[in-house]
């Protein structure tokens, strides 16, 4: 019997990303299970990662009506169709508690610790409050638009990790909330296409929120997990399981590819030589020079039968 309030987690994802999406899923499966699990289309084209739904045991979410109300909204921001924007489907979904987690990741700890933390706040990311991550958020001018308080602005979260409850952020609160970030689309950084957006959701929510960054060393989050960016320095990444962050040795519950997954030039220099020599007839789907390529590729081509 499922439970009163039933909890899960969302990423998006499309046969473009399959591979990204399939080193995600044998990570997430080798460390949870059972956690229930749902696909967002990020385009329509999913023929292939649906072939995969009984594999890895997940849901596709189906309202294809509010999947076109995100495509409506990302044209309000961008001159075309940007798939990120499906991501807001996250609070209208089946899950009453849920992660929402991107698929450039590898996924190392069992995620139920985070569930606890919905108790005492409405919105958690992974970071916050950093400067390094605030200018993917807001340009530096948005201090001078007197728009937002000093204390939104500087929220500036990465939205590749979120935990939430359905409806705390509903269709009307996006409605609403529209000509308000309209307005500030001039001093947001869009190449991070819903990040900007998202993060004005939460801070002009009145709803609580934090991230686990900020949640450090304190009584309600003991196990101190972290994330890793994998653009980050490699003599930080210690055993493949643990960084250090603020002198402390911590454990890390995922590391994130956010930025350094995508193929560059040097790749296309390297495969049209491959191509002339008929090496290869295709370019690889992501980088071959893309940081921790090797943790990578184990979870890409993990044996599934070894993990369940």
């Amino acid at each position: 019997m499922e439970n009163i309030k039933s909890k899960g987690v969302y990423f998006v994802a499309n046969d473009l990303v399959i591979d990204l999406t399939i080193a995600f899923l044998n990570s997430f499966r080798r460390f949870n299970p059972t956690v229930s699990l749902c696909l967002i289309p990020f385009k329509d084209d999913i023929t292939e990662i649906s072939k995969l739904k009984t594999r890895y045991n997940f849901s596709i979410y189906s309202d294809a009506e509010f999947l076109d109300y995100c495509d409506d909204i990302s044209l309000k921001f961008h001159s075309k169709v940007i798939g990120h924007y499906r991501k807001l489907a996250i609070w209208q979904g089946p899950f009453e508690e849920f992660v929402y987690i991107d698929i450039d990741t590898l996924v190392l700890k069992n995620i139920d610790f985070v569930f606890p933390l919905l108790s005492d706040f409405d919105f958690i990311t992974s970071f916050s409050n950093l400067p390094s991550i605030r200018q993917w958020v807001w340009k530096d001018s948005i201090y001078q638009a007197n728009l937002l308080s000093n204390e939104q602005i500087n929220y500036g979260a990465n939205t590749g990790f979120i935990v939430s409850k359905k409806n705390n952020i509903s269709r009307d609160d996006i409605d609403m909330s529209l000509v308000g970030a309209l307005e500030l689309s001039e001093y947001m950084e869009l190449s991070c296409m819903e990040q900007p957006f998202i993060n004005y959701l939460i801070v002009t929510s009145n709803k609580t929120h934090t991230s686990l960054y900020k949640l450090l060393d304190s009584n309600i989050y003991p196990e101190n997990y972290v994330e890793f960016w994998a653009g980050s320095k490699k003599k930080d990444f210690i055993n493949n399981k643990q960084t250090i962050q603020d002198g402390i040795l911590r454990d890390v519950f995922f590391i994130h590819w956010a930025g350094v997954w995508q193929k560059n030039s040097n790749d296309f220099k390297i495969f049209k030589i491959m191509k002339f020599l008929k090496i290869r007839k295709t370019i690889w789907s992501t980088s071959i020079f893309m940081p921790f390529r090797k943790l990578w590729k184990y979870y890409r081509y993990l044996d599934f039968n070894k993990i369940t």
